[in-house]
């Protein structure tokens, strides 16, 4: 048991690593400019599991991801920190009007609208050089809302919105066991076929319960898929087939996580045991200091305590920042039909891996504060 006089020394050196690391990705905000959109958070693609910087990225997500994370726990930090977030959150917001629909409609895309580019996988297909596009994205919608509007007008209007892309059939780009739930795609798109990714179900279904949305017959069928990918221990047996934008198991409990943090949805209660178990069990498996970040962070926020057992030295910090494990993955035999995604799956066929420093340390910040509940 540690003394007052400890404790707040404790508190001390995590407010200088919290101060540090936000204005670390303040500067990296700063100094990208990628695709001249100013303000957007350095991030990179691979197409092996292996950090580096050759392929530049230009995506809203990674600003998006950071700040929402990041503004979850706006109260907890000093005074001066709070302004150095508030910069942040700034140029994020001064960055949406270039990936929002070209329409004006009110949801976003992974990569800017505002001009044509070439996709950044197709430097293998020639069919695919050229400029083309993909639609708005679910995840990047529900993420952008919050930082532009706190009442629920423009939120109600996307989730009605959100009622034309549900899975209305058999669904085959799936496993048998979910190919009848009438729940969300991935996408914005009437043109590709409906992709089910239960971490992307995770996160509209934390914005439902953020603005107080009545729930759909779509958000119902949304939390069953993710019960039933817990009750199957799918998320541990196939997580790239239930998750192909997440496929890693600790990110996918880390959504899971969201849901059981504020009590959301008491249909979840059940498994908050099993979860924080399997965390563990799966932090005391792997050797990765940035995957054992984000299960330390989804076992604090379903209530459990942190098993990091080390501080955040400029070592570790560094490990973590550039590092191999990558949170979000271009997905690309996630539209593919059973057959041809559990091949691509299994020999991780065409599957780019996007990295970003900043996002780790905005992680490292989220442990800190989440410790200090």
């Amino acid at each position: 048991m540690c003394t007052c006089a400890l404790c707040l020394q404790v508190h001390a050196a995590d407010s200088v690593v919290v101060s540090r690391l936000l204005h670390r990705i303040l500067s990296l905000s700063a100094v990208s400019k990628q695709n001249d959109h100013a303000g957007l958070l350095p991030s990179f693609i691979n197409d092996v599991p292996r950090y580096s910087e050759h392929k530049k990225d230009y995506t809203i997500f990674y600003n998006l991801i950071t700040a929402q994370i990041l503004q979850q726990y706006r109260y907890r930090l000093s005074a001066s920190n709070q302004q150095t977030l508030d910069s942040f959150i700034h140029r994020t917001k001064n960055c949406l009007p270039y990936f929002q629909h070209a329409s004006g409609r009110p949801t976003w895309n992974f990569w800017a609208t505002d001009t044509s580019f070439n996709f950044p996988y197709s430097w293998w297909i020639p069919a695919l050089r050229g400029n083309i596009t993909l639609p708005d994205d679910m995840d990047d919608t529900v993420m952008a809302i919050p930082l532009l509007s706190k009442d629920d007008s423009i939120a109600n209007e996307v989730h009605e919105l959100m009622q034309q892309y549900i899975n209305r059939k058999k669904l085959y780009t799936t496993s048998a066991a979910y190919h009848n739930f009438n729940a969300y795609s991935a996408w914005f798109g009437k043109k590709i076929p409906v992709v089910f990714d239960v971490s992307v179900l995770c996160n509209i279904l934390q914005f439902v319960h953020q603005y107080q949305l009545p729930m759909r017959a779509a958000d119902s069928a949304s939390l069953q898929l993710i019960i039933q990918t817990i009750q199957r221990k799918d998320f541990l047996r196939r997580p790239a087939f239930i998750s192909p934008y997440y496929p890693q198991s600790a990110i996918i409990i880390y959504h899971y996580s969201k849901l059981l943090q504020f009590n959301s949805y008491k249909e979840m209660e059940p498994f908050r045991k099993l979860l924080i178990e399997t965390a563990v069990e799966l932090f005391n498996h792997t050797n990765n200091k940035f995957e054992q970040l984000i299960l330390s962070n989804a076992i604090l926020k379903m209530g459990g305590e942190s098993p990091i057992g080390y501080s955040f030295s400029e070592a570790v910090i560094k490990e973590i920042e550039i590092n191999d494990f990558s949170f979000f993955t271009g997905n690309i035999p996630s539209y593919f039909q059973h057959t041809i995604k559990s091949l691509s799956n299994g020999l991780r066929l065409l599957q780019y891996r996007h990295y970003c420093p900043a996002w780790n340390d905005a992680l490292i910040i989220e442990n800190i504060l989440l410790q200090y509940n």
